[in-house]
């Protein structure tokens, strides 16, 4: 027995499927909205206006002047303090110092009136 390769054509088989999407139906129920009209009572609010006059206070500022006289009494002391140099012949010796205070009686003097403006506001 003798063997021969022979070439021999195969056909080629090629197997495609196709996937065809079919629709399923499915029922669903669907909640349907009806408008129902419901009366509902509202407040009327009547707005009345009364225009009142009111009297409106002015405030004036009045300046014041007011002159305050304070007498204050001072003591006044008064030192006097006297140097008498005598002139002598011959030796020189150190004299005596004296002071002496004499209480004066006490003097009122007046200043002259001060002065004082104040603004005062309120009701």
């Amino acid at each position: 027995i003798m063997k021969q390769q022979k070439l021999v054509d195969v056909p080629q088989v090629e197997i495609v499927d196709t996937h065809v999407h079919i629709p399923v139906q499915k029922h669903r129920h669907v909640p349907a909205i009806t408008k129902v009209q419901k009366p509902v009572e509202v407040a009327v609010i009547e707005t009345i206006e009364k225009v009142v006059d009111v009297p409106v206070v002015k405030q004036v500022d009045v300046p014041q002047i007011q002159v305050v006289e304070k007498v204050v009494e001072v003591p006044f002391v008064q030192v006097v303090e006297k140097i008498v140099e005598v002139p002598t012949v011959g030796e020189t010796v150190a004299g005596v110092q004296k002071a002496v205070t004499i209480q004066l009686p006490v003097q009122r003097q007046e200043m002259p009136p001060e002065v004082v403006q104040e603004v005062h506001q309120g009701p």
